[in-house]
């Protein structure tokens, strides 16, 4: 293929600057042409000559001074194929050079936050630390470090701050004083989450909302909505790349994936709204027992464009599911419900425990009671195979498969505690309602998910 660099136009400049190349060849073109210029005007006729010129051969008619014409003229050729090659050369380096820059602003990019799901398209520009002046900078990371957090996540943050002080602000002056009263919030443990009133949700397109004290959504769940998606042969990307990759379900061009969607606890909405991002035909509610998350819930939706196929209820999932007139008509029911055993509830971050929402974090003494009830409401609403998907605490996993080795041991007594497992199997409606399909570690390696399916 040819290449994508523009080819300079010929003019008097590019020749004039090799010169020295141009005066010789042409005292050569001239000398060359003498010769054949003095056999035709002898002979009175036209005749072919051959005129060499730098190892090249012209072939010229030597009529007249044509030979020394065309010498000139090719003299000058060949200094513009040189002005030519010289600057592609620049060209292609300032190319190079470009990509090269590019390459170590994303390398320079701040380090994540441990509290922050990742960014999917890049980190805030480094503009916004260059608007504030390096004093204040350096002024806000220290006295972030000063109240307890880590300096990496300390200059996370004053980035994320800063660049959101800037969209926010008219001028430098301004935006440096928004900068001074997001770091007043920060240094009180307030979340940046909740400072900034926005962040992103992979795979969404628009940031959503956050405001306290609702959850604060965290990487597992982008994960969880990810693994969701390839379990109906979706990756993800976008809901216009996804409906190519997901193929249709008989050939005739209907969309692989689920039809009815229900969330229990949706928080800011992020799971369901995500799901039907990714899957236009499918319709969903938001069950959510919380007033300020369910209308969060709302506004995401609306910000999102999946509102008109969004029912949000406010009520707990045993409320919504005891008045549930359409029984078993939902074929995927998911939840990010209340995980935390009550006794981990003290030893949480402080921007965790003392700005969330406790009633969105605490599962009671094992954690599992929310999720005891998710499953209870799940065997009303789910269809036969509905595929049921968990975020969980990271020992709920293993007691999921310690309850299901129970089942499958019958009356043997080789599964240890076998009957504490079966109770617990009980209590999770495995065997009664559900099938533990699997567990699913997340990118820290630590065990978050379970897939199962309704009975």
């Amino acid at each position: 293929g040819g290449s994508s660099i523009a080819r300079p136009a010929f003019s008097v400049v590019n020749v004039a600057r090799c010169w020295p190349m141009i005066i010789p060849v042409v005292i050569a073109s001239f000398a060359s042409a003498a010769p054949h210029f003095a056999l035709s005007s002898a002979a009175g006729e036209p005749t072919w000559g051959q005129c060499p010129i730098l190892g090249r051969t012209l072939v010229a008619r030597s009529l007249g001074a044509r030979p020394a014409v065309m010498g000139t003229f090719a003299a000058v050729a060949l200094c513009r194929a040189l002005v030519n090659q010289r600057r592609g050369a620049a060209a292609l380096h300032a190319s190079s050079r470009r990509h090269l820059d590019r390459g170590r602003s994303r390398l320079a990019a701040p380090p994540r936050c441990s509290t922050r799901p990742p960014r999917p398209r890049g980190l805030p520009a480094c503009r916004a630390v260059r608007a504030a002046s390096a004093a204040a900078t350096r002024a806000a990371v220290g006295e972030l470090v000063a109240s307890g957090i880590d300096e990496d996540e300390a200059r996370a943050s004053v980035r994320w701050l800063a660049d959101a002080a800037l969209k926010s602000s008219a001028g430098p002056e301004e935006a440096e004083a928004r900068l001074r009263e997001m770091v007043a919030r920060r240094v009180k443990r307030e979340p940046v989450q909740y400072i900034i009133g926005s962040w992103p949700f992979y795979p969404l397109q628009q940031e959503v909302l956050l405001r306290p004290p609702v959850l604060i959504p965290r990487p597992e769940t982008e994960e969880l909505v990810d693994i969701i998606c390839r379990a109906y042969g979706r990756s993800g990307a976008s809901k216009g790349a996804g409906a190519a990759a997901a193929g249709t379900a008989s050939g005739g061009g209907e969309e692989v994936g689920p039809r009815r969607i229900v969330d229990f606890g949706s928080g800011s909405g992020i799971i369901c709204i995500s799901i039907l991002d990714q899957f236009p035909s499918a319709r969903g509610v938001a069950v959510e027992p919380s007033p300020i998350a369910a209308a969060l819930t709302e506004e995401n939706a609306r910000r999102c464009g999946v509102a008109d196929r969004l029912q949000v209820v406010n009520a707990t999932a045993e409320e919504w599911a005891a008045r549930l007139e359409d029984l078993n008509s939902f074929d995927l029911l998911v939840s990010n419900p209340p995980y935390i055993p009550s006794g981990e509830l003290p030893d949480l971050m402080p921007e965790v425990r003392d700005f969330e929402d406790t009633g969105a974090l605490d599962g009671g003494a094992d954690g599992l009671d929310i999720v005891r009830q998710v499953l209870q409401s799940a065997t009303k609403a789910g269809s036969r195979g509905a595929k049921v998907f968990l975020e969980v605490h990271h020992t709920h996993p293993a007691a999921f498969e310690r309850a299901a080795a129970a089942l499958g041991a019958g009356a043997d007594a080789g599964v240890g505690d076998a009957a504490g497992a079966r109770a617990l199997a009980d209590g999770l409606l495995l065997g009664r309602g559900v099938q533990l399909t699997r567990t699913i570690e997340d990118f820290f390696g630590q065990p978050r998910f379970v897939e199962l399916s309704v009975e």
